[in-house]
């Protein structure tokens, strides 16, 4: 049986979403799902108006039959709303890689269960049906919603493209590069389970709730909200870390440390719990709690030894331990190993 193109229309199901060819839905339809005042694509996409976005639609549909790409749109389970778009692009057969990129979710479906069931999806038709070794995700230096994004979902860092095109307004673009590989499937797909068992849990529309109060700068109508929630919730490992979160930015470290600990003790998704340990470690340390703070930062590093920011910030608490060669010494390793400035790679040993 031979293996399916990276070019054959795409056809999947999640819980909530139907994923289709682009060609599934007319351009009006497309422009009616997408197009909303001082978008992200309109600022620097430059996709403004219907006629932007028929231009779009136009390209996406000429890009399967040119062998370039494959165009993808996300519908509703009855196909009556567009939800989002995106494409298989940078096709590279010869080397079982994609990039899925231009990403395009409808501003009410934005934070919700379309980009995670939409990426898992995806992944796991592109490892486990098109067999590829690699799918990457480059996205614009000024998009952080989207970083924040991929990060949530566990790609894989890569580095950062400075200057490498120009947008529509005629400004320099960087790009910051994210991946996954068949090496890594695995444990992405175990990571984005949890997160879509997560969404599906009783409590994810009070913390929907909770994240767009402190996005609308309410910190105050978001603590009065994660109160009550946790009332009704007291077991949700999510409503916890985030009132950790909301007390570490907005009120004081002394409440957020017990948030933090029953964070911990109950079972966080790999990446709140990475950037759990961050923040109680942390948090110690500006209380003056400094043996607390390695200790924490010592675990975070057993469990996650590629998280950088333990690294730099165990630095300034074993500063504060007085332990100032080791200080220095995890700050220079961490230089050497990001920097790709080769003057100072030269002092390398």
């Amino acid at each position: 049986m031979n293996t399916p193109s990276m070019f054959d229309s795409v056809k999947l199901d999640t819980a909530h979403v139907k994923i289709r060819p682009l060609n599934t839905v007319g351009w009006e339809t497309l422009a009616d799902g997408l197009l909303y005042e001082n978008s992200f694509h309109a600022r620097n996409w430059g996709i403004k108006t219907p006629a932007d976005v028929k231009k779009l639609y136009d390209n996406g549909l000429r890009a399967q039959p040119e062998k370039r790409g494959n165009a993808i749109v996300f519908l509703s389970t009855d196909e009556s709303e567009v939800l989002g778009m995106t494409n298989f692009m940078n096709v590279e057969p010869e080397h079982r890689m994609i990039e899925i990129g231009g990403t395009w979710i409808g501003k009410k479906w934005q934070r919700s269960f379309v980009n995670t069931e939409t990426k898992q999806a995806l992944l796991q038709y592109c490892f486990e049906v098109l067999k590829l070794q690699r799918v990457e995700f480059k996205i614009d230096g000024g998009n952080k919603a989207s970083q924040t994004a991929v990060q949530r979902l566990g790609f894989q860092f890569e580095g950062q493209l400075f200057r490498r095109k120009i947008n529509a307004n005629q400004e320099p673009r960087d790009y910051v590069l994210y991946s996954v590989t068949d090496l890594t499937w695995p444990s992405v797909k175990t990571h984005i389970a949890a997160l879509l068992k997560q969404m599906n849990s009783e409590s994810f529309e009070e913390i929907q709730k909770i994240k767009m109060f402190r996005q609308n700068g309410n910190p105050e109508g978001a603590f009065q909200a994660v109160q009550a929630a946790l009332k009704k919730y007291s077991q949700s490992s999510e409503l916890n870390y985030l009132a950790a979160c909301i007390c570490d930015a907005d009120r004081t470290e002394n409440e957020a440390v017990p948030f933090y600990l029953r964070a911990l003790e109950l079972n966080l998704n790999s990446t709140d719990k990475r950037g759990a340990y961050l923040g109680l470690a942390s948090t110690y340390r500006s209380l003056g709690k400094y043996a607390e703070s390695k200790r924490i930062f010592l675990i975070g590093i057993n469990e996650f030894p590629d998280y950088r920011p333990y690294y730099v910030f165990l630095a300034l608490t074993e500063f504060n331990l007085s332990n100032s060669a080791e200080s220095v010494k995890l700050l220079l390793h961490q230089l050497i190993e990001t920097t790709n400035d080769q003057e100072i790679n030269a002092f390398q040993r």
